[in-house]
């Protein structure tokens, strides 16, 4: 049932609220295991339409169409397609949880940590390949130590995860860590009073899960990110990217792009 009203929710969006895609878009994923050549082509089709891929600083500050696209959590994955980013000539965002990497985190945590986020468990990160991945060009920006949910646990915790996962990436990487995104996303995850806790720590922009935002001016300081599947066809997705679902989610709280495929 639950899935149903979904599609039918996504379709009757489609049809009344798709619109031309604009200039700036938001995107993010997850693992990159098993899917190299689907990013390699999504990189290339959006190249062909005339996009750029950058980080969060160019995004807000220079003209003209780009992809801000980014990855959440850790996995080995990402280093690995380094090559397609490379030959594409694209920056992506990857967003750290700060617990998991692979040469510092014990086979337990890392069970518990693949566990808490809903996902299989698959290869991390070493902090040798997280300083490769920053010296190539990528961004790396900070996803809390161990993927609370932020909203959930007492504020003083949930600000200590966040400035813990800043502390450790900067002394991995020897460098400020400026970008943050909260787990899982959507509104009802994350409050006010810590988004200002962010920019007090030093943060220059705090990334959200929030679909269908990009169609609205941007908000400086604010990434808000809708899910690009790559699991899911190109057209799929470009279908969801194109749907001006605002409404929807600020009245529900809930995703109006969901739906089968």
């Amino acid at each position: 049932m639950k899935r149903a009203v979904q599609t039918i929710v996504r379709r009757a969006h489609v049809t009344f609220l798709r619109k031309p895609l604009p200039d700036k878009i938001c995107l993010y994923g997850h693992s990159l295991a098993g899917r190299q050549a689907a990013l390699d082509e999504f990189l290339s089709r959006f190249i062909d339409m005339g996009y750029r891929f950058v980080g969060p600083d160019p995004f807000f500050e220079q003209p003209g169409r780009m992809v801000l696209l980014s990855f959440d959590d850790n996995y080995q994955s990402w280093f690995d397609a380094l090559p397609v980013f490379e030959r594409r000539g694209a920056v992506a965002t990857f967003y750290v949880n700060t617990l998991p990497f692979r040469d510092t985190a014990s086979a337990d945590e890392l069970k518990w940590f693949f566990a808490r986020i809903s996902a299989e468990p698959e290869p991390t990160l070493s902090t040798d390949e997280l300083r490769t991945m920053a010296a190539s060009g990528q961004v790396i920006g900070a996803h809390t130590h161990t993927h609370p949910l932020l909203s959930a646990v007492p504020h003083a915790e949930a600000k200590r995860e966040i400035a813990q996962s800043k502390e450790i990436l900067e002394d991995v990487l020897g460098t400020e860590i400026a970008h943050f995104a909260y787990p899982f996303g959507m509104r009802r995850h994350f409050t006010k009073a810590l988004q200002d806790d962010c920019f007090e720590l030093g943060f220059r922009t705090v990334a959200t899960g929030i679909p269908c935002q990009h169609f609205g001016p941007l908000q400086p300081g604010l990434i808000h990110r809708t899910c690009w599947d790559l699991d899911a066809p190109f057209e799929h997705n470009i279908e969801t990217i194109g749907i001006d679902g605002r409404l929807f989610e600020r009245l529900t709280g809930y995703n109006p792009t969901v739906g089968g495929y």
